[in-house]
């Protein structure tokens, strides 16, 4: 699998096989003005999501793994998005029959970051 960044699966099939142990959030990084957020996902075909906060503002998401072609959709809408509104609109999305899906996992990974902006 490549590095390269993709973005969610809603109703299609990924191709990668397995899951992830657990969703493990990884210390926020300090970049000017802005905080960068890596989040370990889970139970989906992406492996970890970079999340880029300003002020509560969605300023970049980076998937790696995943269905490239619509979690890079995905990742180009939320940009510029409120925080908050990402987590409303995508928490909850199933992709097959799991539990989660990658927007489901973004929604988590935004509201982890929130908090640990707090």
């Amino acid at each position: 699998m490549s590095e390269s960044p993709a973005f969610l699966s809603g109703q299609g099939v990924c191709p990668c096989k397995g899951t992830l142990p657990g969703a493990l959030p990884v210390k926020p990084e300090k970049r000017m003005d802005t905080m960068l957020y890596r989040y370990r996902t889970r139970g989906t075909c992406s492996r970890e999501i970079d999340v880029e906060l300003e002020d509560g503002i969605i300023r970049s998401v980076k998937f790696y793994g995943g269905c490239a072609g619509n979690l890079a959709g995905i990742s180009k809408i939320v940009v510029g998005m409120p925080a908050q509104k990402v987590i409303d609109t995508f928490s909850g999305i199933r992709c097959g029959m799991k539990q989660t899906s990658c927007p489901d996992q973004l929604a988590h990974a935004v509201q982890e970051a929130l908090r640990q902006q707090a």
